[in-house]
């Protein structure tokens, strides 16, 4: 498995218990990365199919979970999709910026999560 891989592995180990829709989102994301691991597989049409997978996953999240991140990955992936049915790699090979900014919005409500978890753990223990 790649880094893209793992990565996505303990994405879904970290907010498994605190939110769904971000397990969600890694668990798409893995089957991606996964679908995409053999070099054989580099055609822009599957790339395209994967990434408007992602998409729709991302939106379904959005319009479930009402969190604006969801939206945001949602229109890059789209994008990024059109842009393969193109012939097109200008987004695909700079996605690693939009990337990394909508992984640090994640980090940031997983973290919000689990505060939220860890104070709801604690005011139980009181009562």
């Amino acid at each position: 498995m790649s880094i893209e891989a793992w990565a996505c592995v303990a994405g879904i180990l970290l907010s498994v218990v605190v939110a769904r829709d971000i397990t969600i989102h890694y668990v798409a994301l893995l089957l991606a990365n996964l679908a995409l691991i053999s070099g054989q597989l580099y055609d822009s049409t599957i790339i395209a199919l994967v990434f408007a997978l992602i998409a729709l996953v991302d939106a379904w999240l959005g319009l479930w979970y009402d969190r604006t991140v969801w939206f945001v990955s949602a229109a890059i992936a789209a994008l990024v999709s059109f842009e393969q049915l193109l012939n097109l790699d200008t987004l695909l090979t700079n996605l690693v910026y939009a990337d990394a900014c909508i992984t640090a919005w994640i980090i940031i409500i997983l973290a919000m999560e689990w505060r939220n978890w860890a104070n709801s753990k604690r005011l139980s223990s009181l009562l």
